[in-house]
């Protein structure tokens, strides 16, 4: 949906959901927006609140365009700038990385195996997906871990934290305290890498 104000045109995406109950605006890019809301907020309401807002949301840092990212000739691997992948298209270089984050995960695999012994490691397989809010996924029924993409662009202390986080799920459904006793077991510097995580994942996103 597109929506002009000032003599500049914006592009709304408009989510009505069931669960909803406010209305909630995220920027996705420069003059792009998406909006939660209830069900039954007439489009001419969500307009007038966008428009006052308006000003307010156009402050707010761009959020990073990964594909554009991924067309620039250096980028990130580990936490520093390369070009290694220069002339490579952005699926290419999707796939080239995808590649290395899961060949880090089995070195961190053989690691966990070595220093642990409460949670079973077997047949454990790995895959990486793009996730807006969270660093990985755990599915103990499949034995299937997914990882958030952008950690090889991270760090590798903060793929090996989210991986230890992802199997403790695997003992441990919830982040119940047997969760945390769990993970504090096996990943000693788990509260520190958290943190220190979320501020270079907001860093790293806001360009």
């Amino acid at each position: 949906m597109k929506w002009v104000f000032n003599g500049l045109e914006y592009e709304v995406d408009i989510h009505p959901l069931k669960k909803a109950k406010r209305v909630t605006v995220r920027k996705k890019a420069s003059y792009h927006y998406a909006i939660r809301t209830p069900r039954h907020v007439p489009i001419a309401s969500l307009k007038t609140l966008f428009h006052t807002q308006l000003e307010l949301l156009e402050s707010l840092p761009t959020p990073l365009d990964y594909e554009e990212y991924l067309g620039r000739d250096v980028i990130d691997l580990w936490g520093e700038p390369t070009d290694q992948f220069k002339g490579l298209t952005p699926d290419q270089k999707r796939l080239k990385l995808d590649e290395i984050l899961l060949e880090e995960v089995q070195f961190i695999e053989m690691y966990f195996k070595k220093t642990q012994f409460k949670i079973d490691l077997d047949d454990l397989s790995y895959q990486v997906k793009t996730y807006q809010s969270k660093f990985g996924s755990c599915h103990p029924k499949d034995r299937v871990i997914r990882f958030n993409r952008l950690l090889v662009h991270y760090p590798k202390k903060f793929l090996e934290y989210i991986y230890a986080h992802e199997i403790v799920h695997l003992n441990v459904p919830n982040h119940q305290p047997a969760f945390y006793q769990l993970l504090q077991h096996i990943e000693k510097e788990a509260t520190r890498l958290k943190i220190e995580l979320n501020h270079y994942h907001t860093a790293f996103t806001r360009g």
